[in-house]
């Protein structure tokens, strides 16, 4: 993925936006089997997404836009759903996430926001583009998986929005394919 700074406006003209396929708000602990809690010892408490709840998410992409998510695509909207459940919300699963995905004849977006106080996503990916480790909890996994070429992600505000552009033309390759880059 490339991190851009483009407006949801530039990525929905990209798309030919047409139509919003999926508008939901989720609240975890409504529904618990949508994810699993586990306790990692060199990081504390991790949320985990249920893998599926993640295809629920992916299933939502029109089949009018020709793409098929794969083994990177799930790694990155469950990447994103999952920092935000364990560090913007610091595993309080009563706070809200929505998720929306917008479809046109380019591709669609998924737009994912939660209720945190979001983060300087800035700061955090020059530390990792200069060999540092980002002063989060975590491994920095999420982070660097942004940082690939297929597909385009963009921040807004504070850091709680996160919106995926996956271009009509993208295909499906293997995670050790996608790491090359």
């Amino acid at each position: 993925m490339t991190l851009v700074e483009k407006s949801l406006d530039q990525m929905m003209d990209e798309i030919s936006f047409t139509y919003v396929a999926l508008a939901e708000s989720w609240i975890p602990e409504r529904n618990p089997e949508s994810y699993c809690v586990r306790n990692v010892p060199e990081y504390g408490v991790y949320v985990n997404l249920s893998p599926r709840y993640l295809e629920r998410i992916l299933t939502a992409i029109p089949s009018e836009t020709e793409i098929v998510p794969d083994h990177l695509l799930r790694t990155v909207v469950a990447q994103v759903m999952e920092n935000s459940l364990t560090r913007s919300h610091n595993t309080d699963l009563s706070l809200p996430i929505s998720v929306k995905i917008l479809a046109g004849e380019n591709g669609c977006i998924i737009r994912i926001r939660d209720s945190g106080n979001g983060f300087d996503h800035q700061q955090a990916l020059q530390q990792l583009r200069t060999g540092g480790s980002p002063q989060y909890q975590g491994t920095g996994m999420g982070l660097l998986v942004f940082n690939l070429p297929l597909l385009e992600v963009a921040y807004e505000g504070d850091g709680s929005i996160i919106n995926i552009m996956i271009p009509k033309d993208y295909r499906a390759i293997s995670l050790e394919e996608a790491w090359k880059w």
